[in-house]
């Protein structure tokens, strides 16, 4: 997979470098909170799991690291006030609300997102609410918004929002 920088101005674009042997992800990849690195889990040719990074400041691989094949299909939304990616996953019960210690690739549960039981996998932060927000449905295919607090790790609601079936969340207005 190729990195790419695009002018917003006139779309022309530019290959930065490639991520290391990384042959298939899940389109869920995250700058760090300073914008010098790109981090993605994704697999190699092989199936193997690995966890990547790409140094944006010098166009450089950094590498990449194997893990447990569970991370693979961890959805990413950024990170969290000590650096730690947020993320979310299925635990088989539920929709769970997770960091990961980039580092170490540790992982903690941190809640779950109430009733959610389908969703598309996107996930917006609202760095000035604290929040992490995404669109899914509940088990009665009820459309909801789903917010979680993440200042004091905690499900906040699943809101009712029938009109909004199949939104794709991707950010703020200002």
């Amino acid at each position: 997979e190729d990195v790419i920088a695009i002018d917003l101005d006139n779309t022309s674009s530019m290959v930065l470098g490639q991520v290391g042997d990384l042959m298939w992800w899940s389109r869920q990849l995250v700058i760090s909170p300073d914008g010098t690195t790109l981090y993605v889990f994704g697999k190699t040719a092989d199936e193997i799991g690995m966890f990547y990074s790409f140094d944006l400041e010098s166009d450089t691989y950094l590498g990449a690291v194997e893990h447990d094949p569970v991370l693979t299909d961890v959805a990413l939304a950024g990170f969290d006030a000590q650096e730690r990616l947020i993320g979310a996953w299925w635990s088989g019960v539920a929709e769970e609300v997770i960091v990961i210690d980039p580092d170490t690739l540790d992982v903690e549960v941190i809640g779950e997102f109430g009733d959610l039981y389908w969703w598309t996998r996107d996930m917006v932060m609202s760095p000035d609410k604290g929040r992490l927000y995404t669109m899914g449905h509940d088990e009665s295919e009820q459309t909801k918004l789903y917010s979680f607090d993440l200042s004091n790790d905690e499900f906040i609601a699943g809101l009712p929002a029938p009109d909004l079936f199949d939104v794709t969340l991707v950010g703020f207005a200002d």
